[in-house]
């Protein structure tokens, strides 16, 4: 007797075949050709590079490691660059293989700067592949510099693998009275719809411009557009930026981070910047001092969404000309206008140990995470948080906090970095603000916490302050199962004298123990021995 494993294996074999031969009729009735798998193209030398541009769909791997020519010239041209090629669609497997040297020297001859290996892709997807000895020095010219190292524009390019060391240096002494605009990413300029995956870059990138009308410095890319997506990434480059501004510059403003300068509607998962970031600006006479326009991040400005992210760079502004708002941040600045959406959480088990520094003219914000997050979650930061803006008028006060300045939600999170605000201001151990119906509750703070704010009273909190807790309790803003180690919950210069029911809403103890701190949950805190207090289970302290 036959087994039933025969029988049936012997049916499904005549099922499949009958279903190819199915196919294979519709086919040739359809007159349509079969479909076959697309040759893949290997690369083996400099020419096989400048031949991609003859099939700009095809799919291509290197055979080795290939020394680039210096000051090659970058493929894929479009008409935009005055070039003839049509952009790059296909995809190039590096196979863990390095192209190596990509080098663009070029002076001041009055024109604008575009340097890139690739200039144009799109639907393209460069894996597993290595960027090494980059090395870029150019000068602006009188128009603007667009430069990377790998891509200059990018359209729903995926990168996946790619690795990039060297160096890229852009300056300039502009004399055009309009200025220029400069534009740098390390990895690329600028990506709409793009995604990174397990990508690293090491590049020292220095910009040193006068007259500077536009600034977008990014460790990965200058512009991160149309909901990016970023997974375990690392920076651990440097940036550096020295610049004089325009009278107009508050139009465009200076974006400086170790990921992306500016982005929108992004996704991190897993990101880090180890690398130090700073800007230095200087102002330049007829410069509107009533307006903003300066971020400095970690890992990137503007609206995202990251869960596992951490800083442990130092980020340093320095403009004490400028009488400017200007912001400092160890993670990333300006999340804002971000909807909630079934209860997402934007800033999720990410952290900041690096310290955040902003000197200003006349208002300064820094963050250990950032300046505004809708919600935070399972958070924490040890580094140290400066602010400093000018003594007086007391209607434009500098502000810090360990977390972020303003938040609606702050759940099971921690500060233990000192926070300290010179000149007028606030500072806040966890944030400055919680929203009207926010909620601020299961975190706690250890760090010294000083300030001076308006009338010369101390508005030091251990850990948030508000301005009024009256104002607040009005609003619906909910503050409770909180605990602080020195200070004040919110600080003596609250509006109508509550201070009494803000001290109801936290409590003081001597350590940060499951004992002393019972209604911190163990659902999301344990005891670490290292450090002698509680940690967040599913972010441990590093």
């Amino acid at each position: 007797m036959k087994r039933l494993s025969e029988v049936y294996g012997r049916r499904f074999g005549m099922y499949i075949a009958g279903v190819l031969l199915a196919l294979g009729i519709v086919t040739w009735l359809s007159g349509a050709e079969p479909v076959e798998a697309a040759q893949k193209i290997p690369i083996s030398s400099v020419e096989d590079l400048r031949n991609m541009e003859n099939d700009p769909d095809g799919s291509y791997y290197l055979t080795k490691d290939i020394k680039l020519p210096k000051n090659m010239e970058g493929l894929f041209a479009t008409p935009y660059y005055n070039g003839t090629s049509e952009p790059f669609t296909g995809t190039l497997d590096g196979r863990g293989h390095k192209l190596k040297g990509f080098t663009c020297h070029a002076g001041d001859d009055g024109e604008y700067k575009v340097v890139s290996l690739f200039y144009v892709a799109s639907g393209a997807t460069f894996k597993n592949l290595t960027l090494s000895d980059v090395d870029i020095d150019v000068n602006s010219g009188t128009e603007f510099a667009f430069v990377s190292a790998l891509v200059e524009s990018a359209r729903e390019c995926k990168f996946s693998k790619v690795r990039v060391s060297g160096k890229i240096t852009v300056k300039g002494n502009n004399r055009d009275k309009e200025g220029t605009h400069c534009e740098v990413g390390g990895l690329a300029r600028e990506t709409r719809g793009c995604s990174f995956t397990d990508c690293s870059n090491s590049l020292k990138i220095k910009v040193s411009c006068k007259n500077l009308r536009k600034l977008r410095v990014g460790g990965f890319a200058a512009y991160m557009y149309s909901s990016p997506v970023e997974k375990n990434c690392r920076f651990s480059g440097s940036v550096q930026v020295s610049c004089t501004a325009t009278p107009d510059m508050y139009k465009y403003g200076y974006l400086v981070a170790g990921h992306g300068a500016e982005l929108s509607d992004a996704r991190f998962t897993g990101c880090v910047n180890s690398g130090n970031v700073t800007l230095k600006l200087k102002k330049v006479k007829g410069y509107d001092d009533t307006v903003g326009g300066v971020n400095v991040a970690g890992l990137a400005n503007g609206s995202a969404n990251m869960t596992g992210c951490g800083n442990s760079g130092n980020i340093k502004v320095y403009a004490p000309d400028i009488e400017d708002i200007v912001m400092g941040f160890g993670l990333l600045a300006g999340v804002s206008s971000i909807k909630e959406d079934n209860n997402t959480d934007y800033l999720t088990r990410c952290w900041n140990s690096g310290r955040v520094s902003a000197t200003g003219g006349r208002r300064t914000f820094a963050g250990g995470l950032c300046k505004k997050a809708h919600r935070i979650r399972e958070c924490y930061n040890k580094g140290t948080i400066y602010a400093k803006g000018e003594k007086g008028p007391t209607n434009y006060p500098s502000e810090a906090a360990g977390l972020a300045i303003e938040a609606w939600r702050v759940n099971n999170c921690y500060n233990v970095g000192d926070i300290t605000v010179k000149g007028a201001g606030k500072a806040g151990g966890l944030v400055k603000l919680v929203e009207v119906d926010g909620n601020c509750t299961g975190n706690y703070s250890t760090g010294k916490v000083k300030s001076n704010a308006f009338g010369g009273y101390d508005t030091s909190a251990a850990l948030f302050y508000s301005g009024g807790v009256k104002a607040m309790m009005e609003n619906k803003t909910f503050c409770f199962n909180n605990y602080y180690k020195s200070g004040y919950p919110y600080g003596q210069g609250g509006e109508g004298g509550e201070y009494g029911i803000a001290k109801q809403l936290s409590t003081k103890v001597s350590q940060i123990t499951s004992q002393s701190c019972p209604k911190l949950s163990s659902k999301y805190w344990i005891y670490s021995s290292k450090y002698k207090r509680l940690v967040l289970k599913n972010n441990q302290e590093k």
